[in-house]
């Protein structure tokens, strides 16, 4: 119910950090900052995958809980294996 609720008021234009502020009982940042791909719980990893910048998950259910994401900006960054690879197949 508290989810719920706290989607709604995000639906409603309340900022993501103070509906945070008010759920969140320990009042401590749990913001993921930067990760990739292959860091989080697959669940948490593929709601966050689907967002675009500044966009507001739906309740995502994990093994930790429930959670409601924000994703401030998304940054695609190349795999070394793959840019090592791409120019073993262009010389071949």
């Amino acid at each position: 119910a508290k989810a719920q609720e706290a989607l709604r008021m995000l639906a409603e234009g309340q900022s993501f950090t103070a509906v945070h502020n008010k759920y969140n009982p320990k009042n401590k940042d749990d913001s993921f900052g930067v990760f990739k791909s292959g860091e989080m719980l697959p669940v948490i990893e593929n709601s966050i995958a689907k967002l675009k910048s500044g966009e507001t998950s739906a309740i995502v259910q994990s093994p930790l809980g429930l959670h409601i994401f924000k994703l401030n900006q998304k940054k695609i960054v190349n795999n070394p294996d793959f840019e090592r690879k791409r120019q073993q197949i262009f010389q071949i």
